[in-house]
């Protein structure tokens, strides 16, 4: 989604020769706005084919704008309807360079990264996110169909590092880790419908007082927003 920066144009007024262009918005959801100051910049711009998601023609639309004085920039990824061309699904995908960007495969962004993340029949996107990616982990961004909008909404409270599906439980599970001293899991539990109807957390610290190491394990059941049931254990190290 690409709205107007007029409105934010004289609070840069100062800038110089950098003024600003764009306001690039992170996904319909989740409206996080990303400044890009270029005084001279080009947009390259590629589009695919049309092709079907959940019975709707879809064409992927990415652009690269680029510094003139270089040759990378950010890649803008979108999903458009092909009918009305609504943007369906949109966000600064990342840091590319001109060879990269010709050489993008199209087949593959469909492909690889379409899964039912929470059981209702339609297909959803699985997005790697190499910024949030390291060692805690692969991070993924869940972006959920909305049958009534057409349009794929970011869910942040699905996203995570190691993002499984698992349709035989109907659960989407997320693991993070920060070394060997902390580990976190989150299983959230669907109905048929594809709502969440419960989550379950489960968090591993390392904890030391008075010269002592202990394993702080806490757990949690989470239905609505609201913890319902808690539970902490500890355990000495050896």
């Amino acid at each position: 989604l690409i709205i107007s920066y007029k409105e934010v144009l004289k609070k840069h007024e100062n800038e110089g020769d950098y003024s600003p262009k764009k306001i690039f918005v992170q996904s319909p959801a989740e409206y996080k706005k990303i400044e890009i100051f270029l005084s001279k910049s080009d947009t390259l711009t590629k589009t695919s084919e049309p092709f079907l998601i959940n019975d709707i023609k879809y064409y992927w639309k990415i652009s690269l704008i680029v510094d003139s004085e270089n040759d990378h920039g950010d890649r803008i990824l979108e999903l458009k309807n092909a009918d009305t061309h609504q943007i369906a699904l949109t966000g600064i995908d990342e840091f590319y360079d001109i060879k990269s960007f010709n050489d993008i495969d199209f087949e593959s962004l469909k492909k690889d990264n379409l899964v039912d993340l929470n059981f209702d029949g339609y297909q959803d996107f699985s997005f790697y996110d190499k910024m949030e990616s390291g060692s805690a982990g692969a991070f993924y961004r869940a972006y959920i169909f909305n049958s009534n909008s057409k349009i794929f909404e970011f869910k942040k409270d699905l996203s995570g590092y190691e993002l499984t599906a698992n349709a035989k439980d109907r659960t989407l599970s997320t693991y993070g880790k920060n070394g060997g001293d902390w580990n976190f899991r989150a299983t959230h539990y669907f109905d048929k419908k594809g709502k969440v109807k419960y989550t379950k957390t489960i968090e591993n610290q390392i904890v030391s007082t008075d010269n002592k190491i202990f394993l702080k394990t806490t757990y949690k059941k989470i239905v609505d927003d609201k913890i319902h049931k808690l539970k902490i254990d500890s355990t000495q190290s050896n």
